[in-house]
């Protein structure tokens, strides 16, 4: 069992598939190719080996490890556990450090996001998830976008938030939650175009999908020995 500050990262890479019928007949035409390149970044159709490594940085003083970050501070799992659970208070902590924080920007579309990460990538208690849910709702942006289907087949409910990115193109962040059980599902990021408000429709151009999360006191993985894969 790990304690509050120790932990491992476990990666794998689950591959890639043509993500629309065009994608997929470019592949088939171009002889369904297993790994390809683009630019410097090598693609694997088929998944990857299972790598765990530790979390900590080589080096790295125990007192100083903080394993997440959270509106631009770290965090660790015990000062997660003590984050508020009343919505209106919560926004008013994560606000109050993302204007201290020297990362971020400090506006709606950060709130935003580390609302995202509280209820996506954070083991953080439910009473605080649910709290988190309550607050991105009332965040200035938000809109609801109905069910949607995600990668794995999965419906939910989605809620995105748009913004203009330094390129001119609008890139909304989409959210797809579980309405029944209040589990995340995916998170996506669609390009809605360049003008002079989000278009209704769009190109998705990146989603995570999150397939499990839970607590446990047993043992990690063992590390992958460097070099290995």
């Amino acid at each position: 069992m790990t304690t509050e500050d120790e932990g491992v990262t476990v990666t794998q890479d689950l591959g890639a598939a043509p993500m629309t019928a065009a994608d997929q007949a470019a592949w088939v035409a171009d002889g369904s190719p297993t790994r390809w390149r683009q630019g410097s970044l090598v693609i694997e159709a088929g998944p990857g080996e299972v790598r765990v490594s530790p979390a900590r940085p080589r080096g790295s003083a125990k007192k100083a490890f903080y394993p997440y970050l959270l509106a631009g501070h770290p965090m660790t799992v015990a000062a997660l556990a003590k984050l508020p659970t009343d919505p209106a208070t919560l926004k008013r902590w994560l606000g109050d450090r993302l204007e201290t924080n020297e990362i971020f920007e400090a506006d709606d579309h950060t709130l935003f996001q580390a609302g995202l990460d509280l209820v996506f990538d954070l083991p953080v208690p439910v009473a605080v998830r649910a709290a988190a849910y309550r607050m991105l709702a009332d965040v200035k942006g938000v809109v609801s976008l109905g069910m949607t289907i995600d990668h794995l087949g999965r419906t939910g409910m989605s809620v995105g938030f748009a913004r203009k990115g330094d390129g001119g193109n609008w890139i909304q962040t989409r959210l797809i939650i579980d309405p029944a059980t209040g589990q995340a599902l995916a998170e996506q990021s669609w390009d809605l175009g360049t003008g002079r408000s989000p278009a209704a429709k769009g190109k998705q151009v990146s989603s995570r999908l999150l397939v499990s999360a839970s607590f446990t006191d047993d043992n990690p993985p063992a590390v992958t020995p460097v070099g290995r894969g």
